[in-house]
Order: structure tokens, then C-alpha cells, then sequence
């Protein structure tokens, strides 16, 4: 089941992304795409003021299907060494 709402979570976000990237484009998505937009707003500043500043709900459901699968991604870091700029790997702590 959480293999399924991984692919469910990538596919539903990034539709949902494109959309509110270009449903302004067409007339007849106009009144859809506000509808989004404003979901979208109001996630991020309404539910942000006790989440942090843009927050999504389905970013934070889908890291949970994530921890659950153990897919957790590494994040690149840079570290400063005496004036050497050193590129690292930090591994996400899944619990």
C-alpha cells in the first residue's frame, strides 16, 4: 500500500505543480486554476503560521509514506574546511 501512495503522493504533487504553473494558459482552467492557487496560498501562509512558512500537506504525507518505506533521499551540503570548500552527503534520520 505505501509503495502505491509513493507513486500516488509524486504523481498527484507534480500534477498539481504543473498545473498551478500553467492552468492560467487556458480560459476554460482560469476559475479551476484561482481555486488552486488560493488552496495553495492558504496552505502555505494560513497553515504555514503554525507549520512554517510554506507548508503543503501532501509534501509532508508523502515524507511520511517516505519514512515508512525507508526512502528517505541524502542532501548535498557544502562544508568550509580552513578556506577548502568540501561537498558532503548528509542521510535524513528517518525516525
Amino acid at each position: 500500500m505505501n509503495a502505491f501512495l509513493d507513486y500516488f503522493f509524486f504523481a498527484v504533487h507534480s500534477a498539481f505543480v504543473l498545473f498551478t504553473l500553467a492552468g492560467w494558459a487556458l480560459r476554460k482552467t482560469r476559475r479551476l486554476h484561482l481555486i488552486s492557487t488560493g488552496l495553495m496560498m492558504a496552505s502555505w501562509f494560513g497553515l504555514g503560521v503554525f507549520f512554517g512558512w510554506g507548508y503543503c500537506p501532501c509534501t509532508d504525507w508523502h515524507w511520511v509514506v517516505k519514512r515508512q518505506l525507508e526512502k528517505l533521499p541524502g542532501v548535498a551540503a557544502v562544508q568550509l574546511h580552513g578556506g577548502q570548500q568540501e561537498e558532503v552527503l548528509v542521510e535524513l534520520d528517518p525516525a
